[in-house]
């Protein structure tokens, strides 16, 4: 079971979001804002981040989440078409356009998800590789695309 930290500022999106994610099995912390979102405890498998926060933006938390190695990585579910804090996103991690749905959002979470494990079971069989958070999260190798 991996460990997620949603944080969505509309309650529905969140609520359904949360209830898919934990239909895969998923441990799903919820947060309406960055305020919120940094009174959990980490470390997380996986931030699901909308871009325009009430209180901020997800770039930001995801920067915040890195340097505190809270996770380790990061997709961006968002409508946002400000170019300059998607591009900023894609520094971080994959952005899945909210009007693609919440299943192509699970599909990325789960594509995600699957190459930290790959990543943690390269490096666990011999020993000589660490693959901690650090190596892992936002520098693992993973291609950052837009789904859309």
């Amino acid at each position: 079971m991996s460990r997620v930290l949603l944080v969505e500022d509309y309650p529905p999106l969140a609520k359904v979001v949360a209830i898919g994610l934990k239909r895969l099995g998923h441990d799903v912390e919820r947060a309406a804002n960055l305020a919120r979102a940094k009174e959990f405890e980490g470390p997380f498998d996986l931030a699901v981040l909308d871009l325009e926060l009430p209180d901020g933006d997800g770039v930001e938390l995801a920067a915040w989440l890195f340097e505190r190695e809270r996770t380790q990585q990061v997709v961006f579910f968002t409508a946002s078409r400000d170019v300059a804090l998607r591009a900023a996103a894609l520094e971080f991690g994959r952005i899945v356009d909210k009007d693609l749905g919440t299943e192509r959002l699970t599909t990325a979470v789960g594509e995600v998800l699957a190459a930290v494990a790959q990543e943690h079971a390269v490096g666990d069989t011999g020993g000589a590789r660490d693959t901690g958070a650090a190596s892992v999260r936002k520098f693992s190798g993973l291609r950052r695309k837009v789904d859309g």
